[in-house]
Protein backbone atom coordinates (compact mmCIF):
# COMPACT_ATOMS: atom_id res chain seq x y z
CA UNK A 1 0.00 0.00 0.00
CA UNK A 2 2.55 2.44 0.86
CA UNK A 3 4.83 2.04 -2.64
CA UNK A 4 1.47 2.17 -4.59
CA UNK A 5 0.59 5.27 -2.19
CA UNK A 6 4.47 6.94 -3.26
CA UNK A 7 4.18 5.92 -7.18
CA UNK A 8 1.00 7.80 -7.21
CA UNK A 9 2.06 10.53 -5.39
CA UNK A 10 6.05 11.11 -6.98
CA UNK A 11 5.77 12.37 -10.23
CA UNK A 12 7.51 9.90 -12.53
CA UNK A 13 10.01 12.77 -14.24
CA UNK A 14 10.87 12.50 -10.37
CA UNK A 15 11.85 8.92 -9.54
CA UNK A 16 15.40 7.28 -10.76
CA UNK A 17 16.40 3.39 -10.55
CA UNK A 18 17.90 2.81 -6.90
CA UNK A 19 21.76 2.29 -8.49
CA UNK A 20 21.87 6.31 -9.83
CA UNK A 21 20.93 7.51 -5.93
CA UNK A 22 24.01 10.42 -5.29
CA UNK A 23 25.75 10.17 -2.35
CA UNK A 24 24.63 13.99 -1.55
CA UNK A 25 21.29 11.80 -1.48
CA UNK A 26 22.28 8.70 0.43
CA UNK A 27 25.78 8.04 2.38
CA UNK A 28 27.34 5.45 0.20
CA UNK A 29 27.65 3.06 2.86
CA UNK A 30 23.91 2.97 3.27
CA UNK A 31 23.25 2.67 -0.14
CA UNK A 32 26.19 -0.65 -0.35
CA UNK A 33 24.02 -2.15 3.05
CA UNK A 34 21.01 -1.42 1.33
CA UNK A 35 22.43 -3.15 -2.17
CA UNK A 36 23.37 -6.35 -0.08
CA UNK A 37 19.99 -6.83 0.94
CA UNK A 38 18.44 -6.52 -2.86
CA UNK A 39 20.29 -9.10 -4.20
CA UNK A 40 18.22 -11.00 -6.36
CA UNK A 41 20.05 -14.47 -6.55
CA UNK A 42 18.85 -15.88 -3.21
CA UNK A 43 22.38 -17.36 -2.64
CA UNK A 44 24.06 -14.40 -3.16
CA UNK A 45 22.25 -12.61 -0.78
CA UNK A 46 22.87 -12.02 3.18
CA UNK A 47 20.81 -14.06 5.49
CA UNK A 48 19.10 -11.75 8.19
CA UNK A 49 21.82 -13.01 10.58
CA UNK A 50 24.69 -11.84 8.62
CA UNK A 51 23.12 -8.66 7.90
CA UNK A 52 23.17 -8.24 11.93
CA UNK A 53 26.39 -8.78 12.06
CA UNK A 54 27.30 -6.48 9.10
CA UNK A 55 29.60 -3.21 10.12
CA UNK A 56 26.88 -1.12 8.76
CA UNK A 57 25.47 -1.66 12.20
CA UNK A 58 28.95 -1.22 14.39
CA UNK A 59 29.04 2.14 12.53
CA UNK A 60 25.35 3.14 13.08
CA UNK A 61 24.70 2.03 16.55
CA UNK A 62 28.03 1.98 18.11
CA UNK A 63 28.60 0.71 21.33
CA UNK A 64 25.25 1.48 23.15
CA UNK A 65 23.39 -1.38 21.03
CA UNK A 66 24.47 -4.80 20.91
CA UNK A 67 22.48 -7.46 18.56
CA UNK A 68 22.13 -10.69 20.45
CA UNK A 69 21.65 -13.71 18.20
CA UNK A 70 20.12 -16.88 18.64
CA UNK A 71 18.72 -19.63 16.79
CA UNK A 72 15.03 -18.89 16.82
CA UNK A 73 15.12 -14.93 17.12
CA UNK A 74 16.65 -12.24 17.48
CA UNK A 75 17.28 -10.06 20.27
CA UNK A 76 18.43 -6.16 20.99
CA UNK A 77 19.52 -5.39 24.42
CA UNK A 78 21.20 -2.32 25.71
CA UNK A 79 24.68 -2.55 26.86
CA UNK A 80 24.97 0.36 28.77
CA UNK A 81 25.72 -0.33 32.32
Amino acid sequence: MIIQYLFEKIPQSEMKPFSQVSNREMPRQDKEFICKMMKMDPRERPTAKELLQDDWFKEKLGDEFQVELSSNCVHSADVTP
